[in-house]
């Protein structure tokens, strides 16, 4: 999957285009994530329930995976606001009940539902929990676009 350097932007967000293969476009509408709204999303998951010690830097970490995990889909459910073209086809029928659940209609095995407008908060992360290189596409991109807005402003403020 390649991104293709064309984007638009909206208030809600920047649309960037994600290319699929078979050259399916695929757009998602990403919002910047500032390093202020990624440390808060990291401190819902500051209690520690199951323990990795690392050392890093000389310094030891105690990390909870589980946690660290929840924390990265959360980031990257933030970053994500809607898409165009999304699809997401069912695998087996006990997938399609549970995202049929999510979007409130049944949904068959076998089916290709558009996501594209749809993307609830629990829909976000039953899907992205599945998608990592979706994951930190997104994350990355909402740090990219989180980067920029600073600099615009510091520069916009240095000419003031």
């Amino acid at each position: 999957m390649k991104l293709q350097r064309r984007s638009s932007s909206t208030t809600a967000g920047t649309w960037l285009l994600y290319l699929v293969a078979g050259d399916e476009l695929v757009e998602f509408c990403v919002r910047p994530l500032s390093p202020s709204t990624s440390r808060a999303i990291s401190a819902k998951y500051e209690g520690v329930q199951q323990q990795m010690t690392v050392t890093r830097h000389g310094q030891v970490l105690k990390l909870d995976p589980e946690a660290l995990f929840r924390a990265t889909i959360d980031r990257a459910c933030h970053a994500l606001v809607d898409s165009r073209n999304a699809d997401l086809e069912m695998a087996d029928q006990e997938t399609a009940d549970a995202f049929g659940k999510l979007l409130g209609r049944p949904v068959a095995a076998g089916e290709t539902v558009r996501l594209d407008w749809a993307w609830a908060s629990e829909l976000k992360r039953e899907v992205l929990r599945d998608y990592l290189e979706l994951v930190s596409w997104l994350i990355e991109h909402a740090q990219r676009l989180a980067a920029g807005a600073a600099s615009r402003e510091e520069a916009a403020a240095g000419e003031s």
